[in-house]
């Protein structure tokens, strides 16, 4: 098998971006969202939450032992993770945009749809990568193309907020956010 190009590196990657931009959305933003404009407490959407992604712990192995089980060859992957992007993409839209009268069932049955979305992106996009290639130093550079543009993801999600806030000073917006405070920032800007 031939060595993998750089465009392939950088195109198998460059989906883990766009997989990790609602992770810090949904961990941090998306519990004080309810808290503050649903009648629900921090602590009733945290146990939902927390109650999602312990159904969650069984997804793995179960989408694993199915994608095992499916057909191989060139779409063997493909299918898991065009259904999980669609499975997440409804579900980010059901929790974002929530009935009046959401409840603690709204948040479980849609955070479960929204972690098994993700799940059959993750479980066949990581067991594609190992595929790919048969030289361990290609499988290396797809593994850290994959981790790095997740982190890529992660502080593009970070940064969106502020990019959005109409001050253009992210920097400074960036850190209040985060409450480093006043006598920080101050001497910096």
């Amino acid at each position: 098998m031939a060595r993998v190009t750089n465009r392939e590196i950088f195109g198998y990657g460059a989906l883990n971006t766009v997989a990790a931009l609602p992770i810090i959305p949904v961990a941090i933003l998306l519990p004080s969202w309810y808290a503050a404009h649903t009648t629900l407490s921090l602590l009733a959407i945290g146990s939902a939450l927390a109650a999602a992604r312990l159904l969650d712990f069984f997804g793995d192995p179960l989408v694993g032992i199915l994608i095992d089980r499916s057909a191989h060859g060139r779409w063997r992957y493909k299918p898991w993770i065009i259904a999980g992007t669609a499975a997440s993409c409804v579900a980010l839209f059901a929790l974002a945009m929530p009935p009046v009268d959401a409840g603690v069932s709204h948040i479980v049955f849609w955070a479960v749809v929204l972690f098994t979305g993700w799940t059959m992106i993750m479980v066949p996009y990581t067991a594609w990568g190992a595929e790919l290639a048969v030289d361990p130093d290609d499988r290396s550079r797809l593994t850290a193309s994959r981790e790095v543009a997740g982190v890529v993801g992660i502080i593009a999600a970070l940064s969106l907020p502020a990019l959005f806030d109409g001050s253009g000073n992210m920097l400074y917006h960036c850190l209040h956010r985060i409450d480093i405070g006043d006598s920080c920032t101050h001497n910096l800007f």
